[in-house]
């Protein structure tokens, strides 16, 4: 799998939002908790990235 990249800036909106960091979701993934890889819903903006489904403490994200 290709390393992961993100900004601090969309890691600390994600923590306020969905209370969890992206560094969590990567060790979750690690783990065996990816459940899907999807199509991003909008490729005009985003064509080379892809949406990852992660289990993780009994929840879906």
């Amino acid at each position: 799998m290709k390393p992961f990249r993100w900004g601090a800036e969309k890691n600390e909106q994600l923590e306020l939002e969905r209370g969890i960091s992206f560094e969590q979701m990567v060790v979750a993934i690690e783990a065996g908790g990816l459940l899907d890889i999807l199509a991003h819903p909008n490729l005009a903006k985003c064509p080379n990235q892809k949406v990852l489904v992660v289990a993780t403490d009994g929840y879906a994200y």
